[in-house]
């Protein structure tokens, strides 16, 4: 699966939400069309997450089985999680999984902004009338 640019993504957030006076016919009428490409991103990169857990995990259990057994010093299993931890690799790791699970959670932000766009351009229309005395 192809890693996407996330300040691209978030660049493109930025335009797709941003409503004015001028763009909110334009912006109702793409709601449907920016719920579907922002859910598809949404999916892909909840599935790049999941497949980084899986390999953090699947390291975890790699330097539980090194340092609990394979050392010149030998850990007590209640120990393994400070040499894991401290482990440049794990950190590494876990710092990827970090990062993916920042940019999930921005996309299910956007996702639930998709959703209250028709909301928000009904209270511009609405403040718009307001405005000008209607």
């Amino acid at each position: 699966m192809k890693e996407i640019d996330f300040d691209i993504v978030k660049d493109g957030i930025d335009t797709d939400l941003t409503l004015t006076t001028d763009n909110i016919g334009d912006k109702l009428y793409k709601i449907p069309n920016l719920h579907s490409k922002y859910l598809r991103l949404y999916y892909q990169e909840s599935l790049v997450l999941e497949k980084l857990e899986a390999k953090l995990a699947r390291l975890y259990k790699k330097l539980f089985k090194y340092y609990t057994t394979e050392v010149d010093y030998i850990v007590k299993p209640a120990q393994a999680n400070f040499f894991i931890f401290g482990d440049d690799k794990y950190s590494e790791a876990k710092f990827v999984v970090s990062k993916q699970k920042l940019q999930v959670d921005y996309l299910e932000r956007t996702l639930k902004k998709v959703n209250n766009l028709s909301f928000d351009i009904k209270n511009l229309v609405e403040w718009s009338v307001f405005q000008n005395g209607g």
